[in-house]
């Protein structure tokens, strides 16, 4: 039987089912209904022995798409009309939101040192032309375009010829010292700027700040990646770095590449499988009727916290969109010391800087406006994902989870009154716990994890609207990029990494984003939205971060 001729095909759920037709926008009583009738007809009509909901949710999938004209989350890579890809959520999911303008691009920028020979712009830009080339030729997810992103059908499409001149832009050098504010500038722009073009243009693009010594002399490129998150996750960002530095140290001719950059593709590009079908997700009865309830049930039904978490002001959509980009970054001294008192303490750079953010907000805010706070955390799949089937190390994909971390109003108050060594162990203890937070859920993996349960959003652009007029999901969320390869060959490395996100209309009210290359700097930006929260606010605590973290490492406390 064909797909279209299975979609269309009698559906055995009962009649008073059908006829509950579901706007996810107005209907969550609805919603309920149908999947409770749903369960009738599975366990009273059509018994079976006990197993696991996935199985069940599957054949419920089937269902009901008869009773609803929903295309689940499919997303497909096409060339002239042929099929390359099948469904995929997380890039459904991101031209979803970058299409109702909530979030746009992913951006790591390097500092790379160049070699002697290579030290002046016109020498070095038919270098980095040639080694994004490379770079793209080994990347499928660098090779296509998206159509459809308003629709509930977005569609990967092959791009014939990448004009590499437009996709590489360069910016007049400037002083390494003033290079800071010229990133968070750039920065705020890319990551707030909407992707043109995207049936026709890769939405990625590279921009290069050649940065002088005071003397004129260029010292170092900074090298900015950015890209639109339905072709890629922070992690391809450094693989991008990885391998634009393994091809600058060793160039090899590209074929494909004229002299007036353009790189011809002649043949379409074969897209990793997505995550649902990389990683096989297990869901508990359990877990799946909790994660239901919390998404569709009414909300006057549901237990309301107390006290309610801080999360900013209300989510609104109707507001212009704004990224904020504030930097921090740590010297090569200071972060070793920072990552040797974090293992000394039972605990990662990541816990330790919920930890201290936690700090920071508690003592910015007051009590009475803000009692407690949400945060979580972006989690890599990638470790899930057998190495036979894609090799995530040197593979451009979106293969990511998250965790939540509620705090309580005991906890909240404690940070507001702890003074002096009372105060260093009890960061300690928290970052400590949070990391076997972090155990745990890797542990647990890939069992009862709300990406299992994506797929059964058949419309995003629906469910993302839902967000509009309520609080925002968490406070603020920690993303780690980790540490990058630093040293090539021939002259070239890496000294310095900043990873970056846009701010989000909903979801997080701030994104903190890590950084660094091994054995060197650590980096950190805050990204936030203009009328979410006040920047006075966000840059006093990025201030706060900066020095805790000098202070911990340097002198093994706070001083507070």
């Amino acid at each position: 039987m064909s797909p279209a001729s299975r979609r269309h095909a009698p559906c055995p759920i009962p009649v008073r089912a059908r006829s509950l037709v579901w706007d996810l926008g107005s209907g969550t009583w609805t919603c309920v209904n149908v999947v409770a009738e749903a369960l009738v007809w599975r366990t009273v009509k059509n018994p079976r022995p006990r197993a696991q909901p996935y199985a069940f949710l599957c054949r419920l999938r089937k269902r009901l798409t008869c009773l609803f004209p929903w295309n689940l989350a499919l997303l497909q890579a096409t060339h002239n009309g042929r099929s390359d890809c099948s469904k995929a959520v997380w890039p459904a999911y991101s031209t979803s939101r970058h299409s109702l303008g909530i979030y746009f691009a992913v951006s790591t920028t390097c500092r790379y040192h160049v070699p002697s020979e290579l030290g002046n712009t016109k020498a070095l830009r038919p270098a980095i032309e040639q080694a994004v080339a490379q770079v793209v030729l080994k990347q499928p997810f660098m090779r296509v375009g998206i159509t459809g992103e308003d629709s509930k059908q977005p569609n990967f499409v092959h791009v014939a010829v990448i004009d590499l001149s437009a996709q590489i832009r360069w910016l007049e050098p400037i002083e390494v010292a003033a290079a800071d504010a010229v990133l968070e500038k750039q920065l705020a722009v890319q990551l707030g700027t909407r992707w043109p073009d995207l049936e026709t243009r890769p939405p990625w693009k590279v921009t290069v700040v050649p940065l002088n010594a005071r003397d004129g002399h260029l010292t170092a490129l900074d090298i900015v990646y950015t890209f639109h998150h339905a072709i890629g996750d922070g992690t391809s960002s450094a693989i991008f770095h990885k391998q634009l530095l393994e091809a600058l140290s060793k160039p090899a001719p590209v074929p494909s590449l004229s002299s007036a950059g353009l790189l011809t593709l002649s043949e379409p590009a074969v897209l990793p499988p997505p995550q649902e079908e990389l990683i096989k997700f297990s869901i508990s009865w359990p877990f799946f009727l909790r994660t239901l309830w919390k998404a569709f049930g009414p909300d006057f039904l549901k237990a309301k916290p107390n006290p309610v978490p801080w999360t900013g002001n209300h989510v609104n959509l109707a507001n212009s969109f704004q990224t904020n980009v504030c930097l921090f970054t740590l010297p090569d001294a200071t972060s070793s010391a920072l990552l040797a008192a974090a293992r000394a303490n039972a605990t990662t750079l990541t816990p330790l800087y919920h930890a201290l953010a936690l700090l920071s907000f508690a003592r910015r805010l007051p009590a009475t406006t803000a009692p407690n706070f949400v945060h979580g955390s972006s989690i890599s799949a990638r470790r899930l994902v057998d190495p036979a089937v894609l090799d995530t190390s040197s593979q451009m994909a979106v293969l990511v989870t998250s965790l939540i971390h509620p705090d309580t109003a005991a906890m909240t108050s404690q940070f507001r009154a702890r003074h002096g060594s009372d105060l260093d162990s009890l960061v300690w203890q928290a970052a400590s716990a949070i990391a076997t937070s972090f155990h745990d859920k890797i542990a647990s993996l890939p069992r009862d994890d709300v990406t299992g349960l994506l797929k059964w959003v058949g419309d995003w652009h629906a469910y993302l609207r839902q967000a509009d007029g309520k609080p925002h999901d968490w406070t603020w969320e920690v993303s780690n990029l980790g540490a990058l390869k630093a040293v090539g060959d021939n002259g070239w490395g890496i000294t310095r990494a900043v990873f970056a996100q846009s701010a989000l209309m909903s979801g997080p009210a701030m994104t903190l984003n890590l950084a660094g290359v091994v054995g060197g700097e650590i980096s950190g930006t805050m990204t936030w939205q203009e009328k979410t929260v006040s920047a006075e606010l966000v840059e006093g605590v990025v201030s706060d971060l900066a020095e805790w973290s000098r202070r911990l490492a340097e002198e093994g406390t706070l001083g507070l």
